[in-house]
């Protein structure tokens, strides 16, 4: 009697043991719902932000799996038209503004984000509208969420420089102040930051990139706006540097004093040591170029449990502490409008938002943008 007593409790231990792991299981595959983000716009600093912060707040927060991924946009554009109804194997994308406007040309399906699922992800009614309805003059219908928008700045040492330029004019004006020490990274870099000075000096100098290039450069304000722009490189640090790390390490050294580059990678870059801890960004009145705007998209041949997932996912990077996070921790302007939760000492190192966004430059001239790349060295000479 005694035995059997023993199996008895034996074999209904072993049970609820059976039992008790199989629940588990079940709870840990619910826990684990996977997602794929692919991010086709972000850089190293970006990458990291994404790795470190970003990705393990949200598995954290939502409960799921994220499986980060970076790659190109035209490379996954051409994957995404393959696919089959419900049979989307990324469920979330971060993209730069011409891969979506290549997207919406390619008709590839998208979800509706805005307004249509505004119950869904709350946190995309703090975007500017403008920015849910038209991505580089093109109707984008609510198909994706603002993340982050990009700008480059003027960059200068502060404590070289006490009261920098308030615009190209101005820069050119005072540029035998600063003789020898203004940096530009070289235009036929791989980086575009030497391309998109020159791009916003030209503006700024009356240059009417609306005009078809051949016309253009036949323009009386083009070729005045070159002979200005040689007269600034006769005031520049030589060799011009040739990637942005070269740049920051003649900031380091104080060769260079002043430039104009991406506001975040280079703020970003000087918090981990590779500037001057007095590095800052100021603005420029008569236009820079915008950078590389980031934008969120769920696309609809994925299947309905996905969805639910990646709009979540999207709502949790359109939050208020991940938004925040953009501007404190990487120097990124957010998605979302929340300028009266921006701590203040954020505006003693970058230019506040309402400074400069009447002012932002497009790059809507590719046949001049690609003449500065390939002519600029044999111009200046």
């Amino acid at each position: 009697m005694k035995l059997v007593r023993i199996l008895y409790i034996l074999m209904l231990s072993i049970i609820m043991f059976v039992t008790f792991r199989a629940f588990e299981g079940c709870s840990s595959k619910e826990k684990e719902l996977e997602l794929t983000f692919i991010d086709t716009n972000s850089g190293a600093n970006f990458q990291w932000f994404m790795k470190t912060k970003v990705i393990p707040e949200a598995e954290e927060t939502l409960r799921i799996k994220v499986h980060y991924v970076v790659s190109s946009g035209p490379e996954i554009i051409q994957r995404m038209k393959t696919w089959k109804e419900g049979k989307g194997d990324i469920h979330i994308l971060l993209i730069k503004p011409k891969d979506l406007v290549d997207m919406l040309n390619s008709d590839i399906s998208l979800e509706t984000l805005y307004p249509d699922k505004e119950d869904k992800i709350p946190n995309i009614a703090k975007c500017s509208e403008e920015y849910l309805t038209s991505v580089l003059g093109h109707n984008l219908h609510g198909r994706a969420a603002l993340f982050w928008r990009s700008q480059m700045n003027g960059i200068c040492n502060g404590s070289l420089i006490r009261n920098p330029p308030s615009s190209w004019k101005e820069l050119y004006k005072r540029r035998n102040e600063w003789s020898g020490h203004i940096g530009m990274i070289r235009p036929d870099a791989k980086s575009s930051g030497g391309r998109r000075l020159i791009y916003s000096f030209l503006y700024a100098f009356g240059v009417d990139f609306s005009m078809p290039f051949e016309e253009l450069k036949n323009n009386p304000e083009w070729n005045d706006a070159w002979d200005k722009f040689k007269d600034l490189y006769g005031a520049m640090h030589k060799p011009l540097a040739s990637e942005p790390p070269i740049l920051f390490n003649q900031f380091k050294k104080e060769d260079v004093w002043i430039s104009v580059y991406a506001t975040d990678y280079t703020l970003w870059s000087r918090d981990k040591g590779m500037l001057p801890k007095t590095t800052k960004a100021f603005t420029l009145k008569d236009g820079v170029t915008a950078g590389a705007d980031a934008y969120l998209v769920i696309p609809s041949f994925i299947s309905q449990d996905k969805k639910l997932a990646a709009y979540n996912f999207v709502n949790f990077l359109l939050s208020d502490e991940i938004q925040l996070q953009l501007i404190t921790t990487m120097w990124q302007y957010p998605g979302t409008e929340i300028w009266d939760k921006v701590p203040e000492h954020v505006w003693e190192n970058i230019p506040e938002w309402e400074d400069i966004k009447n002012t932002r430059i497009r790059i809507t001239n590719k046949e001049a943008f690609n003449y500065i790349r390939e002519h600029t060295m044999e111009k200046i000479r």
